[in-house]
């Protein structure tokens, strides 16, 4: 029986991508829903073996958002007329 290597954070996903550090403290407007998230990290999604970015909206209330996670191709990946899901906003 062989083993599989240790989980870090330099550890290839299915499709070959590793987290980009710099991308934490990213927010990203929505471009559907107009809403802004701010990405607080990364996880390994285990059920499908890939990398994803923890996120929570930035509410006008205060209220904290619930995080959420998707996969990393989710950040530069097309609704379904097109347009990017996402605009990065300046820090």
């Amino acid at each position: 029986m062989t083993s599989k290597p240790p989980l870090t954070y330099h550890t290839t996903d299915v499709d070959g991508r590793t987290p980009n550090f710099l991308l934490i403290g990213q927010r990203l407007k929505h471009n559907g829903n107009g809403k802004t998230y701010l990405i607080h990290g990364f996880c390994f999604m285990g059920a499908t073996d890939e990398w994803g970015f923890l996120h929570s909206e930035l509410r006008d209330d205060g209220v904290p958002g619930v995080t959420l996670a998707r996969p990393l191709n989710h950040i530069m990946g097309k609704r379904s007329n097109g347009e990017l899901r996402y605009e990065l906003l300046e820090r």
